[in-house]
Parts: C-alpha cells; sequence; structure tokens
C-alpha cells in the first residue's frame, strides 16, 4: 500500500466504520489505562472476545444490510456500553428483548 493509499484508508475508516475505530481505540486505552497484561491467565480467559467484539462492530454502522438496519442482540457490558457511547444504543437488545420484539 503506498503511502496515499494509506492515508486515504485512514481518513474513510472513521467515516465508514465510526464505531469499529472507536472501539477499537477503546480497547487500546483501557489496556494502557489499566495496565492490563493481555498475557496474563485472566486476559486470556476475559478478554478474548474482544477481538470479536471488534469484528462484529463492523456490522454496527449507518449502512443497511439487505435494506434493514442491523440489530445486536447480545448481554455483553462492554459491547452495549460502547454502542450507547456512540449512538447505536436503540440497536443493541438483550435476548430478552429481543423476543419481546419478536413477540415470541
Amino acid at each position: 500500500m503506498t503511502g496515499e493509499e494509506h492515508a486515504t484508508i485512514g481518513w474513510i475508516m472513521p467515516q465508514m466504520f465510526p464505531l469499529s475505530v472507536a472501539f477499537y481505540q477503546w480497547i487500546c486505552r483501557k489496556i494502557v489505562m489499566d495496565k492490563i497484561d493481555l498475557r496474563s491467565k485472566k486476559s486470556r480467559e476475559t478478554r478474548w472476545n474482544w477481538r470479536w467484539d471488534y469484528e462484529v462492530s463492523f456490522l454496527m454502522n449507518d449502512h443497511q444490510l439487505n435494506g434493514r438496519i442491523v440489530l445486536l442482540v447480545t448481554s455483553d457490558k462492554d459491547m452495549t456500553r460502547i454502542l450507547h457511547k456512540y449512538w447505536y444504543g436503540v440497536r443493541v437488545l438483550t435476548l430478552e428483548s429481543y423476543l419481546a420484539f419478536l413477540n415470541f
């Protein structure tokens, strides 16, 4: 990738995927501020899903999927907190609220 391509992608990413960029920044900030050792046993047991959450965050943007907004059904506290902080809170549901939404 050329320097210009790198700069273009660096500009496009926050425009297209603001939640993903913010979530990645949050993870990095949390690791540094809380002095988290990612190699520790506790981190391996509890922090592994940050990678999954980061991947999932790319689905949560202002674009629709087959003409529909994407809803996220989760009870993950960190993911829910980030979604609310970056204006996607209305699109995150617990399993119970999702089943109610479906009238199930």
